[in-house]
């Protein structure tokens, strides 16, 4: 026979206006025979049964339908169902606990956390810890910023006589309230966890941390000295050093990782750490001590880049202190690293000759031409140390004779600039003054080529490509000996290439142009760095002023191209016959001069500017 599912509910519901409920429910539960799964007749079957008095067969069906619900994801209908359950059987802790695990899947915990409380309070009364303390876990887990939970969890377990557990709530409970920064309960619920353990290493690293929060490092301090084991490292004895080293109390610090590091010596971090500390306080000499000691495990241990961070910050903090540089080319040659010996080496050398030790000196020059015979420093350096040891002075570099651009009469000659009656002559100093001008105005085609020529210099540089750089910055300057941005430029690639001597000519025409322009500041900065390379390079003041007179050929010219501002004598009626041209130059045009409007006649000027403009 067919299944007829209106046929069944047509015979229900004649029964039940027969008043005959138990028939009907019978015949409810044949459609369910056929479809399990059918809410409405779940439903109609547990109203039908509560209506009969029997509530627990009522709780199985609508058990059944929120099951459904929220299998297929409505948890809100779900929730609904057990509302009806709970109400129908307050005693039964299963639809309190279903309801509150069913909110904290909605995420309403102000619905879900009093239901887990009642459940927890019901079990307690009933004397069933366990399940108290499951349903709190629970609830921490859905609510793990909640410190009441997490207190009354570790009371409940100090009540149940598990201590260890009741340390570890307590403990995470003093960290959630140190955090919130309430130093007064973590201290509190710190002191707790160490009353049950009196040498609870996180319980004491807590209350450390309490104190220090305060303010009070000593008390912090003296506090985590009373842990053992200090020696073998650890967040206790990592704290214990952070505050040795926020109190500047260097000996302890140093003291502290020195014993770690003496009991494991792959244990270096706390003296890296102290290291560098002392260097950022301007504790160089006991870095260098500290560091004399963890260089080489460190280096062993793969950790060579941290190693010559620090040595090269020790170096810049100490110039004239041998052992930095003497740590890193032993560094460099450990670790194989044959770009960084050369350099390291061209420091060495270089405060080897400051502290007059000529002969290692030269030894170092030597190694560094046995490993790269085209370095022109090295060579420069090798041969400056062996004239010292000769007795003579460094060599000079030839005096470069100047040639004038043009005759010496167009030299003699400025270019005439008419002033107006309102304006002042120029005073003579001002004219003196000019010969060092910032920087003089470039034709268009030189400004195209110092363009397109420092766009090539940043792609060389991007390639690594130094040397090929270095050379258009040079070809840049042939053009335009006092553009400032090529100078600086070219100042970056030489000083990172370890040639001193050209960084001090290159500080000292920077120094000279700045100061001309008046721009001390920037002045005074390529002063102080021209005078650092200077003695690094044994450069005397001498050698260096005609270096840098050979280097910029144009700060005369350029005076000389400047357009004076001179008085125009009132012009006879007649032109004087024995009034002569300048020096001629093929191409010059002359060009009419009026003087206050009057019709007199024409003054020949010499206009040699775009001449000059060539030339330059």
């Amino acid at each position: 026979m067919a299944y007829n599912k209106s046929k069944y509910v047509e015979a229900a519901q004649k029964l039940l206006n027969q008043g005959k409920v138990a028939q009907a429910i019978g015949e409810y539960q044949n459609i369910l025979k056929y479809e399990p799964r059918d809410q409405v007749t779940l439903m109609t079957i547990g109203e039908l049964y509560i209506r009969q008095g029997e509530t627990f067969q009522a709780i199985d069906y609508f058990e059944r339908l929120a099951q459904i619900f929220v299998g297929d994801g409505f948890l809100t209908k779900a929730i609904a169902v057990y509302k009806r359950i709970a109400k129908l059987a307050p005693e039964e802790i299963r639809p309190l606990e279903k309801l509150a695990d069913l909110y904290v899947q909605q995420g309403v915990m102000s619905e879900a956390r009093p239901l887990f409380l009642q459940l927890a309070e019901i079990h307690l009364k009933n004397n069933r810890q366990p399940e108290a303390v499951g349903l709190l876990k629970k609830l921490l887990l859905a609510e793990p910023d909640n410190l009441r939970i997490q207190i009354r969890l570790a009371d409940l377990y100090q009540a149940m006589g598990q201590t260890r557990d009741a340390i570890e709530a307590y403990v995470s409970a003093a960290q959630r309230a140190l955090a919130r920064g309430d130093q007064a309960e973590s201290e509190k619920l710190a002191d707790k966890a160490i009353k049950l353990e009196p040498n609870n290493v996180a319980a004491v690293i807590v209350k450390a941390r309490v104190y220090s929060s305060q303010g009070n490092l000593a008390k912090a301090a003296q506090l985590l000295k009373q842990v053992p084991d200090l020696e073998k490292g650890g967040e206790q004895t990592e704290l214990l050093l952070d505050l040795h080293i926020k109190g500047s109390d260097w000996d302890q610090a140093t003291a502290l990782a020195l014993r770690v590091f003496e009991t494991d010596e792959k244990n270096f971090g706390p003296m890296q750490k102290v290291v560098e500390a002392l260097l950022q306080s301007g504790q160089d000499e006991k870095a260098l001590e500290i560091l004399d000691r963890s260089r080489v495990p460190m280096t062993d241990a793969g950790e060579h880049e941290a190693v010559g961070r620090l040595l090269n910050e020790l170096a810049v903090a100490m110039p004239d202190r041998l052992e930095p540089r003497e740590w890193l080319v032993d560094l460099y040659g450990r670790t194989s690293d044959s770009f960084h010996l050369s350099d390291a080496l061209g420091h060495l050398g270089d405060v080897l000759v400051a502290n007059r030790q000529l002969e290692r000196a030269k030894k170092t020059f030597e190694q560094m031409v046995e490993r790269e015979p085209e370095n022109d420093s090295a060579k420069r350096k090798l041969d400056s140390v062996n004239r010292r040891m000769q007795g003579l002075a460094p060599e000079e570099a030839p005096e470069v004779p100047e040639q004038p651009l043009l005759p010496t009469d167009f030299q003699r000659s400025p270019v005439v600039k008419l002033r107006s009656e309102d304006e002042e002559p120029a005073p003579e100093a001002q004219s003196k003054s000019a010969g060092l001008p910032g920087e003089p105005p470039l034709d268009e085609e030189t400004q195209k080529f110092i363009s397109q020529s420092l766009t090539d210099v940043d792609l060389f540089a991007s390639y690594g490509l130094t040397q090929k750089a270095i050379g258009l910055l040079e070809a840049i300057l042939r053009r335009a000996p006092r553009h400032t941005p090529t100078l600086e430029k070219l100042l970056d690639f030489v000083l990172g290439a370890g040639d001193d001597r050209r960084t001090a000519e290159l500080a000292a025409q920077l120094e000279q142009i700045h100061h001309a322009t008046g721009d001390k500041r920037s002045a005074e900065r390529f002063g102080e760095l021209r005078r650092r390379f200077q003695r690094a390079a044994g450069l005397s003041d001498e050698d260096l002023a005609i270096a840098t007179a050979a280097a910029m050929p144009a700060s005369k010219e350029t005076s000389v191209a400047e357009t004076h501002e001179v008085t125009i004598p009132e012009v006879p009626a007649e032109p004087a016959a024995e009034a002569a041209p300048a020096s001629p130059v093929q191409g010059a045009e002359s060009a009419p001069v009026e003087v206050n409007a009057s019709p007199s006649p024409e003054v020949q000027e010499v206009d040699l500017s775009d001449e000059w403009a060539t030339l330059l």
